[in-house]
């Protein structure tokens, strides 16, 4: 007997859990993440890496809030760059790094 509603015929996750930033601009960038619920601001050094991962509060545990939106802001604040992260099939992890004073997103690895 099959049981209706256990899981048998659920779809897997499809969403972007975290993307890693590394800064090869020449100079300190501040990144504004948009997840699926919440915001938040990360400051990335020259030739550093920060991992950009969203979570959700959950009381006695934590969830994943899903990535949507990161934007890179120059030092008066105005945007430099911004690129929206969308999973086609499964969980996925970015890396790419932000080159040139223009700024540009460019792809090195992708789970």
């Amino acid at each position: 007997m099959a049981l209706v509603g256990q899981g048998c015929c659920a779809l897997p996750p499809t969403y972007v859990r975290a993307v890693e930033v590394t800064n090869k601009t020449g100079a300190t960038v501040t990144l504004g993440a948009q997840f699926e619920k919440n915001s938040q601001t990360f400051t990335v050094e020259q030739g550093a890496t920060v991992r950009v991962e969203g979570s959700i509060d959950m009381g006695t545990w934590t969830a994943v809030d899903p990535l949507k939106t990161v934007t890179v802001y120059g030092p008066d604040n105005n945007v430099l760059a911004e690129r929206t992260f969308q999973s086609e099939s499964g969980v996925k992890v970015f890396a790419v790094e932000l080159v040139t004073s223009a700024v540009k997103f460019v792809d090195v690895a992708r789970q």
